[in-house]
């Protein structure tokens, strides 16, 4: 099965694409995980005069999901990103409109001690959901804060007043 889209998928460089549509995209990937038997590739095209061209190269390389800009085609990949910078790090939005805007820079750590009920995590993983996707690309309703606030850690300090964790959880 094949499913073709038309300005879904947001590129660097270009305006968000039509966001009822992107659902589309949601959906087949839950039916490829509902049903794994069922082979469904995704195409998202910006220009429909591409169509040909794409079909031609999936019966040679069939791919899952792909986005066709001009002469380059891109393909999702996850990749686990390791930093040691010999510091401590943050994600910080530079400027709404695309994800390529997310920044690594230094955090200086703040010693003084931690307001009642406040704890300190060292941060070892940071997911980005769908919200964070909306914020980032500047389409989240409201202001929705900082993007990646799931994350996994460890505890390395505690507040006055703090009951249910402890350092080292």
């Amino acid at each position: 099965i094949l499913v073709v889209t038309l300005d879904v998928q947001c590129l660097a460089g270009s305006t968000p694409g039509s966001v009822q549509h992107a659902a589309l995209w949601g959906f087949v990937r839950c039916v490829r995980a509902e049903v794994p038997t069922l082979t469904i590739c995704l195409v998202n095209l910006t220009d429909i005069s591409e169509l040909a061209c794409v079909l031609n190269s999936l019966t040679e390389d069939p791919d899952l999901e792909v986005t066709v800009q001009g002469k380059v085609t891109l393909k999702p990949h996850i990749k686990s990103l390791r930093l040691d910078l010999g510091c401590e790090m943050a994600l910080q939005l530079t400027t709404r409109g695309a994800l390529e805007n997310i920044a690594i820079v230094p955090l200086r750590r703040d010693e003084t001690e931690l307001k009642p009920g406040m704890v300190e995590v060292e941060v070892r993983a940071v997911g980005l959901n769908f919200r964070d996707v909306l914020n980032i690309l500047g389409m989240y309703p409201g202001d929705p804060g900082a993007p990646g606030t799931d994350f996994s850690g460890t505890v390395v300090r505690v507040g006055p007043g703090v009951r249910r964790v402890e350092v080292g959880d």
